[in-house]
């Protein structure tokens, strides 16, 4: 039992070590003095994807004014459809999940009313 459970308790002892520390400092690498706080900051994930979004834009540029072949230019174009391409693939999935449940709520109501229309019907006397 020793041998599994020496094991398991260091692995699980560097695990939770592990998940603090990512927890305490997510991202790429500090890029700036503690000061009084204990870990240095980083980057914001929006201040990342604004700094990949210029560089990209300025690569299309350098690519435009250099006179490029337009094969080269055409692999550009490309590289950067394949990031729009899944951003509105990710769009869909989301707008298709909300139209998905809609569509349930319409179908279950619908057949609610269906089930509760007889029930609320009169019926003549029997009797004759």
């Amino acid at each position: 039992m020793e041998a599994i459970y020496i094991p398991v308790g260091l692995l699980a002892v560097s695990s939770a070590i592990a998940s603090a520390k990512l927890k305490l400092t997510p991202g790429g690498p500090p890029n700036g003095p503690a000061g009084d706080k204990v870990v240095r900051p980083r980057e914001s994930e929006a201040a990342l994807e604004l700094e990949v979004a210029r560089l990209r834009d300025e690569r299309k540029v350098i690519a435009g004014d250099a006179g490029m072949d337009i094969k080269v230019r055409r692999i550009a174009y490309r590289d950067d459809a394949y990031d729009e391409i899944e951003a509105f693939r990710d769009e869909s999935a989301r707008y298709r999940r909300v139209n998905n449940a809609v569509q349930g709520v319409l179908i279950i109501g619908a057949l609610a009313a269906t089930g509760a229309s007889p029930s609320s019907a009169k019926f003549p006397p029997s009797g004759g």
